[in-house]
């Protein structure tokens, strides 16, 4: 099986059952092991693999905080080598506040970008070991401060009883252990 994929026009990528190279994807940057998408063509520099999950995700999204406006799946690194100003400001979510090179989406009316790790948290309510009851995600942009590592955000989960919110990040992390000597 071979895909023609949007970011490496040159040559198809064949499918491989069960990868077990340890490449980094270069849709997420993550390892692959198991069911992916390569580049086997010998003119190709480096080695060329994506996640078969990476490799085939949608063009387009529509995300609940752009319901208006369509996001469009473009690659971090296109900006890097041109302007590391434009690569800032591309490379960051707007949903976890991380810098990252993996594919996002982006809606270039309003500058809004979504990492893919990001796109697919959930949507509505999250239950986390970091507080009790759930958390709600609110799909504005707002400015609040994380009740877990205590940086600003814009895109939170928030507790309405007891004003608690989080970052996705943060509310995905469990919390820290005890320190042995308190």
């Amino acid at each position: 099986m071979e895909l023609q994929h949007w970011w490496h026009w040159q040559h198809p990528l064949v499918f491989n059952e069960d990868e077990r190279s340890g490449d980094p994807c270069r849709g997420c940057w993550e390892p692959v092991f198991g069911p992916s998408y390569s580049c086997i063509e010998n003119d190709c520099n480096d080695n060329y693999y994506h996640h078969k999950s990476c490799a085939e995700l949608p063009l387009g999204l529509h995300h609940p905080s752009r319901q208006n406006h369509p996001l469009i799946l473009f690659n971090m690194y296109a900006y890097h080598d041109n302007n590391i100003e434009e690569y800032d400001e591309f490379s960051k979510c707007h949903v976890c506040g991380a810098k990252s090179g993996e594919y996002g989406y982006c809606c270039y009316r309003c500058n809004f970008n979504v990492h893919i790790s990001c796109s697919s948290l959930s949507l509505m309510t999250m239950e986390t070991e970091v507080h009790d009851p759930q958390l709600t995600r609110i799909w504005k942009l707002m400015k609040f401060t994380c009740d877990f590592c205590g940086k600003e955000g814009n895109l939170p989960y928030l507790c309405a009883q007891c004003d608690f919110a989080l970052h996705s990040r943060c509310a995905a992390k469990p919390p820290s252990p005890p320190h042995p000597f308190s």
